[in-house]
């Protein structure tokens, strides 16, 4: 297998008589060989943790130009996404957002990944009973 890099192929006809394509006939054709994936994306915005926010917003970049992204919240699959990416409606639970870069050769980085707790917002409460005023403390049984 070639390494990567950029490749011209010159094609050149022989017949069955040995007759060859002359100079001005030859064919050529340029193409590049990748095979190494992009670096792993960077996220560069995430929400605390913990948050009781029910909306995340992300945002993520990758040192290699030309990348597309691909984004995921939890067990999903990846689908195209780009940055920033906000998800709404959260649940309280335990989430992880993870996104891969995907050059134009079809190689997919390692991916970047955060998780973060959305806990529930702190609940009113009424205390509706409460012991009288002054208590005689109990006796010891004799």
């Amino acid at each position: 297998m070639p390494p990567d890099g950029y490749y011209i192929v010159l094609v050149t006809a022989t017949d069955t008589l040995g007759n060859q394509t002359p100079v001005l006939g030859t064919v050529a054709s340029d193409f590049w060989i990748d095979r190494t994936a992009p670096p792993a994306p960077t996220i560069t915005q995430k929400p605390t943790n913990p948050t009781t926010a029910t909306t995340a917003t992300f945002q993520f970049t990758d040192s290699e130009s030309g990348v597309t992204f691909q984004c995921k919240l939890d067990g999903g699959a990846y689908s195209p996404c780009t940055s920033p990416k906000t998800y709404t409606g959260l649940s309280v639970a335990t989430h992880t957002f993870s996104v891969v870069a995907v050059d134009s050769a079809n190689n997919t980085s390692a991916p970047a990944s955060y998780t973060w707790t959305v806990q529930g917002a702190g609940v009113p409460f009424t205390i509706t009973a409460r012991p009288p005023r002054r208590c005689t403390p109990a006796r010891p049984a004799q």
